[in-house]
């Protein structure tokens, strides 16, 4: 079978994030199908490495669409796989003889009302009404988010299925003699306000440890606290030197991809409720939830070391493993 991934987004050079889940769902589809990656890039950007195609397309008009459509029913593939809504207007009219399936990290408009509930514009914005709508021209929508799926379903789609990243196999990662704290975060909005808000009451001789772009926007008189192992091509290294994973994350839209990194690698979460929004059952039995900032110690944080990483490793396994969804992409790419 002839699938093809349609993306911008440069998942080949070990990026950590979102593009680390196209990553893995690349590996995945690669052991089944004939996968080709379509990479749409603007002038000057760097092209693809991999089997597929390089698309120079600078905007999405009627004539870029026309094109676009000629070259799918040309390379006669059997699906289309979008990580992003993006492109909807480049597919959403292809021939029904190829399946049109996205995978929604967020649901934008969500991530918009959510935003803005804590005074903060989001840098993509959407209604509710238009969003729903595109998401009808999909055979298929992958959420990451068992909570964001039924929310989606409520609002009418029938075309919805959860399916969380996964990885090849779970593994236990070190655990460090000294109880230490880690966090994980790009620049991204929420990542900035969780961090400065809820470890400004945070005092330990131990260092958090730091890893992603995090580090340069936590207050300059905050940053003694922190340790920063800047950016890594794999966070085996950050696993193996932290006892518990800290998510200080108050808003914003999605399954948070470093919670999951946490779980698959067998360490404990400390986080507040929307940190670990939208995964399975059996989550809070793995995590501490606080929403609280004054209530964010080192004593209470602490209180992770009491969870079993063997619970860890079994709630990782049964949810997030490959084998745990090879019958469900069968369905959907069948």
């Amino acid at each position: 079978m002839k699938i093809a991934i349609l993306t911008n987004q440069q998942f080949w050079n070990a990026p950590l994030g979102s593009a680390s889940i196209l990553r893995n769902r690349y590996r995945v589809f690669k052991k089944k199908y004939d996968v080709d990656v379509i990479y749409l890039h603007k002038q000057n950007s760097s092209v693809s490495p991999l089997k597929g195609f390089n698309i120079k397309i600078e905007d999405i008009n009627e004539k870029t669409q026309i094109k676009f459509h000629e070259f799918i029913i040309k390379q006669k593939y059997k699906a289309i796989y979008c990580n992003y809504n993006f492109f909807w207007p480049l597919i959403y009219n292809l021939p029904n003889e190829t399946k049109k399936i996205l995978e929604m990290h967020d649901v934008i408009h969500l991530r918009t009302d959510s935003f803005a509930k804590y005074g903060y514009k989001a840098p993509i914005t959407t209604n509710k009404i238009s969003e729903i709508n595109q998401l009808k021209n999909y055979d298929h929508v992958i959420s990451l988010s068992i909570a964001e799926t039924s929310y989606l379903i409520k609002c009418g789609l029938n075309n919805v299925i959860t399916i969380p990243p996964t990885i090849e196999n779970v593994k236990k990662t070190l655990i460090p003699k000294t109880f230490t704290c880690g966090v994980i975060g790009s620049r991204a909005t929420p990542n900035i306000d969780g961090i400065n808000l809820f470890f400004k009451f945070y005092k330990s001789n131990k260092s958090i440890i730091t890893t992603g772009a995090i580090f340069n926007e936590i207050d300059k008189n905050q940053r003694y606290k922190f340790k920063n192992l800047g950016f890594l091509e794999s966070l085996n290294v950050f696993f193996n030197q932290i006892s518990v994973t800290a998510i200080p994350v108050r808003f914003g839209a999605g399954l948070k991809v470093k919670a999951f990194d946490s779980i698959v690698n067998c360490k404990p979460i400390f986080s507040t409720n929307h940190g670990i929004e939208g995964f399975p059952i059996g989550i809070k039995d793995i995590s501490i939830v606080c929403d609280e900032p004054n209530q964010w110690n080192e004593k209470n944080i602490k209180e992770t070391i009491n969870i079993d990483q063997n619970k860890i490793f079994d709630y990782a396994k049964t949810h997030f493993e490959d084998n745990c969804f090879i019958k469900t992409w069968d369905k959907i790419f069948g």
